[in-house]
């Protein structure tokens, strides 16, 4: 009896209690669990390696990379390091452009590079217009400890030797960088003699004779010219006696071609290098050094005068010293420097003045220019960059044969810019224009393997005579080119099988090339027809600064090499594959 109540009284209490527990929460609301499937796999988010993808959960909720029934399944294809790279060039380009504007013309030069443990000195060839060469290094043949010695700079030194094989020249550079698209190591020949100096004018030709500062090494031409001075001969001026006829020099010039009283006549008289008797076109008379006195007025030097009859004597011939290109000095028979005194004009033997720097500008020429061709330096490549347009590893574990159209075209720009280092300048009657087209084909690996690439640029320039410090204007060369890479297209891939199929492409960026472009100069006297010999035409480029290189002088004509350096932005190739893997069905 007594179990039975107490088996009543618990079972009492337990209505109880579950009564109470029941009535204190019976305002809370328990919320729902949220389950977020976004593939609808039946596999949680939070519990779903592939969210977004549906798959077993065998595999984690990502679809099975062995594939099934009536799809193809893409996989990462091959990464970069799959693809042979080439890892650039370092190395130097040697200019002695110097030593064949002053007249020398190496061949070879004996390149001695100090300071690494292997031997890279070399004797190479030069470009026989360009009179430029070079040592071209792989990087992938160098040690790690030479590579980083001849990064940092190394030095050099050069040997320079002419057809003959006779040693013109040595150098030492202290400090030669290695590397990719290397700026050029110019040699400096200043203590060796200048050989082009003999200066052949045009007869019958009427000259300006120009002023021209030379400061610093930089030349700068004048806006004045040598002009005769007119004055009323006064008895009461002993003065204007001695300064009538005198030569002196005006900042009143045009350049016009028509100013008679500032035209002169150069002859160069037989027998003597660069000695001219020089005769005034408006007075049609000759110069003449004269003590400058009249009566009781004596200056005690001598004046440079026109209105004199031609005479073999020494005060009558003028001598033309070329100090570099583009400045002459002139003297007397006597070596005696003629000077431009303040006041007066030109004289010889004055205390007070400076010296007469000239250059002589022809004014009714007409000037022919022609392209010949281009010659260049292979580039030293910087290390080739890679890329995908699609790579990818096609499944088909499924019982039939699947297609899948893969890949796109792209198309590429490369953009060719040549800067021109050098030019040259003429002064004629008046305005002309002509064209250059640089070309060039550059080599480079790809994926292992060489390959060539085309590029082109053409510039105008142009020369006129209207205007005595511009004679010419030089316009940066350009050119593009456009190719188209890859396709799209469709691949079967059979059951039970994979395919490997990837688009890559490697490139090569800012190449530069070392690049100089021949072209043939012929002139014409406009006044007879008559054509300018070759040794005319150079003696009108030393008179000009042509800062080229004079390569020949043929009988009516010179030919000339001007310097630049295109770069290319890019250089571009591809390669397509697509190859049979594994393709690792489980079923």
């Amino acid at each position: 009896m007594m179990k039975t109540q107490n088996r009543f009284f618990r079972l009492v209490l337990l209505v109880i209690l579950t009564i109470g527990l029941t009535s204190c929460s019976k305002d809370e609301v328990v919320p729902p669990v949220q389950v977020v499937d976004t593939d609808k796999d039946g596999i949680t988010d939070s519990d779903d390696q592939c969210p977004s993808e549906a798959g077993p959960a065998s595999n984690q909720g990502c679809p099975d990379n062995t594939g099934g029934d009536g799809q193809i399944t893409e996989n990462d294809g091959i990464t970069e390091e799959d693809l042979e790279t080439y890892k650039g060039d370092i190395g130097m380009v040697l200019n002695t452009r110097e030593l064949a504007k002053k007249g020398y013309y190496p061949v070879k030069a004996q390149l001695e590079v100090k300071g690494t443990s292997a031997d890279y000195s070399q004797t190479i060839d030069l470009d026989p217009y360009a009179f430029m060469g070079q040592i071209k290094l792989p990087v992938e043949d160098l040690s790690e400890a030479d590579l980083e010695t001849l990064k940092n700079g190394v030095e050099v030194i050069a040997k320079l030797f002419d057809a003959g094989g006779s040693e013109i020249f040595t150098e030492t550079f202290t400090s030669i960088l290695f590397k990719p698209n290397p700026v050029p190591a110019t040699c400096n020949p200043n203590n060796l003699p200048d050989l082009n100096t003999e200066v052949e004018v045009v007869e019958n030709t009427a000259y300006y004779i120009q002023a021209v500062k030379y400061e610093n090494n930089q030349v700068e031409p004048e806006n004045r010219a040598a002009f005769r001075r007119i004055l009323r001969e006064n008895p009461l001026d002993q003065s204007s006696y001695l300064y009538n006829d005198l030569l002196s020099m005006t900042s009143t010039i045009e350049f016009t071609g028509d100013e008679e009283n500032s035209s002169f006549f150069f002859e160069a008289i037989e027998g003597k290098a660069n000695h001219f008797n020089i005769k005034h076109q408006a007075s049609d008379s000759y110069l003449k050094s004269e003590l400058m006195k009249y009566g009781f007025l004596d200056l005690g030097y001598d004046g440079i005068k026109v209105g004199h009859e031609k005479t073999d004597r020494l005060n009558q011939q003028f001598v033309l010293h070329k100090v570099t290109n583009g400045v002459y000095r002139v003297t007397d028979a006597y070596f005696e420097p003629i000077k431009v005194t303040p006041g007066v004009g030109l004289t010889v033997g004055a205390a007070e003045g400076e010296e007469l720097l000239v250059r002589l500008v022809p004014m009714n020429i007409d000037w022919e220019v022609q392209e010949i061709e281009t010659h260049y330096l292979e580039p030293l490549l910087p290390a080739a960059q890679n890329g995908f347009s699609y790579n990818s590893t096609l499944t088909n574990c499924g019982s039939g044969s699947l297609e899948q159209t893969i890949g796109n075209s792209q198309t590429e720009e490369t953009i060719t810019t040549v800067g021109w280092e050098e030019s040259f300048s003429f002064m004629s009657s008046n305005t002309s224009s002509f064209s250059l087209t640089v070309g060039m084909e550059v080599e480079g690996k790809f994926f292992g393997n060489g390959a060539k690439y085309s590029a082109e640029a053409s510039a105008g320039a142009q020369f006129t005579t209207q205007s005595s410090t511009e004679t010419s204007n030089w316009n940066e060369a350009t050119g593009t080119k456009s190719q188209t890479f890859f396709s799209e297209r469709t691949i079967t891939v059979p059951a039970k099988s994979a395919v490997l199929a990837y688009d890559a492409f490697q490139r090569y960026d800012n190449i530069k090339v070392n690049v100089v472009q021949r072209v043939q100069v012929k002139g014409r006297n406009q006044i007879n027809n008559q054509a300018l010999s070759g040794k005319q035409i150079a003696t009108q480029f030393h008179f000009n600064g042509f800062d080229g290189v004079i390569t020949q002088i043929g009988p009516d004509y010179a030919e000339v090499t001007i310097r630049g350096v295109a770069t290319m932005d890019k250089i571009f190739n591809s390669k397509s594959d697509v190859q049979e893997v594994n393709a690792n069905c489980q079923n």
